[in-house]
């Protein structure tokens, strides 16, 4: 073998190389990478885009484009199911313009069956209990919770397949208000 040839291979393998390192390692926003990626999340890049910082007293109900829903069934006529053991829903909020919030938060939601119902805000737990087919109480939390970019989370760790159904319906939400 010649030395240009030698080179030249080594060149080439290098260069592929780079192009699997590359590849299997992209350069994309935590975003990006959640969505189109390791499919971790349903809020898609544009769909964060679009979201709206929501202000006290004002109604997210479960067709809402200013929020993000993830771990949730597309919107039914009546309410959105949550799709796995936990369900989350986005939420933008401005302080500044959002002055005045009390600490009450207001779930229209009712549970499919007995559920375990666990409820975080931004990773702070508001609310443990177990509940039979009925709805959600009121929560009240502490304002200084609330960031611009806010995590409604939703646990439901016994959930399970619905007989004869294999997806797992645990929450049936209609509404949020923030006061």
């Amino acid at each position: 073998m010649t030395l240009a040839y030698r080179v030249g291979s080594g060149a080439l393998c290098a260069f592929y190389a780079l192009v699997c390192y590359l590849a299997l390692t992209p350069n994309v926003s935590d975003d990006y990478r959640a969505y189109y990626i390791s499919r971790t999340s349903q809020i898609s890049p544009s769909q964060k885009r679009t979201m709206r910082p929501v202000c006290p007293g004002e109604t997210i109900d479960y067709r809402d484009s200013r929020v993000g829903f993830d771990g949730w069934f597309a919107p039914e006529v009546d309410s959105r199911r949550s799709s796995q053991n936990a369900a989350v829903v986005d939420f933008l909020w401005d302080s500044h313009a959002c002055a005045g919030v009390s600490g009450i938060l207001t779930i229209d939601a009712i549970t499919i069956g007995r559920q375990t119902v666990l409820v975080y805000l931004n990773g702070k737990a508001l609310y443990s209990g177990m509940i039979d087919s009925g709805p959600l109480p009121q929560l009240r939390f502490s304002p200084e919770l609330l960031a611009a970019e806010n995590e409604l989370r939703f646990e439901f760790p016994d959930a399970q397949p619905i007989t004869g159904d294999h997806r797992t319906y645990a929450l049936a939400f209609r509404a949020l208000t923030v006061k």
